[in-house]
């Protein structure tokens, strides 16, 4: 029962994510604030690293899960519009 609680909440909590990463690519760029998505992906990454110190696979698959989710976001809040080719 625990266990199931574990991968239902690590689940959901891993798509909360999706919308804004969906809407980042549409758009290719991000409104949110370099403050949220630097302390969320480094909050990620130890949370990870946690959750395999744990021993914790439903953890680690949120964790995961998240950081593949914020890559997106955070590539167009570096490059909003995608990245430009350089002219020669």
């Amino acid at each position: 029962m625990f266990e199931l609680c574990g991968w239902l909440g690590s689940i959901l909590l891993a798509c909360c994510g999706l919308p804004e990463a969906i809407k980042s690519l549409k758009e290719k760029q991000s409104g949110l604030t370099w403050g949220l998505l630097l302390m969320w992906f480094v909050g990620e990454v130890f949370l990870m690293i946690y959750a395999i110190h744990l021993g914790s696979i439903p953890l680690f698959c949120n964790y995961t899960a998240n950081v593949a989710i914020l890559l997106p976001v955070l590539w167009y809040k570096t490059y909003p519009g995608g990245r430009k080719s350089e002219k020669n």
